[in-house]
């Protein structure tokens, strides 16, 4: 700022740190800032590229200044641009909270840039207590990091079962029945002769396959009553032999 400014600050009772809210008036764009030093030529002030961004300012563009008082930060919670300010840095907390000290005040809205191991990132201040704007100087604020803009989160693999799909499985596995001997016969030369008869089909009936590879089914005669009644055990029914034979 220019040194008539600090004249004038030095004739009215104001506090120190000095804080200023600087607006953009065709915009109506505000924000709050502190000085470095009262060297700059008169009419005119020096503000950081990141500075006039947040108020859509160009060089050489008029601006109002305001001294104004600010009550101390408690609380800031902050949103990198970038998620490689928290990937890169083995703390980020402990970094941004080094890096603040650089700063009088912040408001909500600001967009500030920080460089760390000349390395720049951009962070955006989302919210901040008791008041929108606060100063930085000589307190013990809370900082909270919000999900850096460029975030997202990876989609979930969710499993549906198709329940028409596990019933058709099962009906299929209740079709498959169990045949022995299902397969077929072959000859020593390895030609196939015919298929052995179906388990089911042929209950009862016999196969006779011959030398030259011909099968035929033999159905198995019905046992009668007779034949029952020889199978029973009959007594004295061996041969007889006499001592002189």
């Amino acid at each position: 700022m220019p040194a008539s400014a600090l004249d004038v600050l030095l004739s009215r009772k104001v506090k120190y740190p000095l804080t200023f809210m600087i607006t953009n008036p065709f915009l109506e764009k505000v924000s709050h800032c502190g000085v470095l030093e009262f060297s700059a030529e008169e009419g005119s002030v020096f503000l950081p590229d990141w500075m006039m961004r947040n108020l859509s300012l160009e060089q050489g563009q008029l601006v109002e200044i305001e001294y104004t008082g600010l009550s101390k930060g408690r609380f800031l919670k902050v949103q990198p641009h970038s998620s490689e300010f928290v990937k890169n840095l083995e703390n980020p907390k402990e970094v941004m909270e080094r890096l603040l000290r650089d700063f009088a005040c912040l408001t909500i809205g600001d967009t500030i840039m920080v460089n760390h191991e000349n390395q720049e990132y951009y962070i955006d201040i989302v919210e901040a207590m008791p008041k929108d704007a606060v100063s930085l100087f000589e307190t013990d604020c809370e900082l909270e990091f919000e999900k850096p803009l460029d975030y997202h989160e990876e989609p979930q693999v969710i499993e549906t079962r198709d329940e028409q799909a596990d019933q058709d499985v099962m009906e299929a596995e209740k079709d498959v029945v169990f045949r022995p001997f299902s397969g077929v016969s072959r000859r020593l030369d390895g030609k196939v002769t015919a298929a052995a008869p179906d388990s089911k089909k042929h209950v009862g009936t016999s196969v006779v396959c011959g030398l030259d590879g011909e099968c035929s089914a033999a159905k198995k005669k019905p046992e009668t009553k007779e034949d029952k009644e020889e199978k029973k055990f009959q007594a004295f029914t061996g041969k007889k032999y006499s001592l002189l034979s």
